[in-house]
């Protein structure tokens, strides 16, 4: 999964990137759509492990996925959002786009 709007990735849909977005049931009825009985695993690495962590708390006993993993997690949200303000944000916009 790629943030909303960022890059290339135009928004389809009229709501911005948000942490507590579930788009990920959106790439599992996909998946379910493309092949028969699927096994699933999930990995979340930094903000896409807050993203994934909620997903799983929202789900709990009835999440598709047989194993999942976060790494990096950013426990202190409010202090990540404000190193990404600043001025080495370009840096990591950049070195995001580098592989998009």
């Amino acid at each position: 999964m790629v943030r909303r709007g960022i890059d290339e990735n135009y928004l389809k849909t009229p709501k911005f990137y948000h942490l507590s977005e579930l788009d990920i049931e959106v790439c599992i009825k996909f998946i379910n759509e493309k092949f028969d009985n699927p096994s699933l695993y999930a990995v979340g690495i930094s903000m896409g492990s807050n993203v994934l962590n909620r997903y799983l708390e929202t789900t709990g006993k009835n999440c598709p996925f047989k194993a999942a993993v976060c790494l990096a997690t950013p426990f202190n949200i409010d202090t990540v959002t404000k190193s990404l303000l600043s001025s080495e944000k370009i840096l990591y916009d950049n070195c995001l786009n580098m592989f998009s």
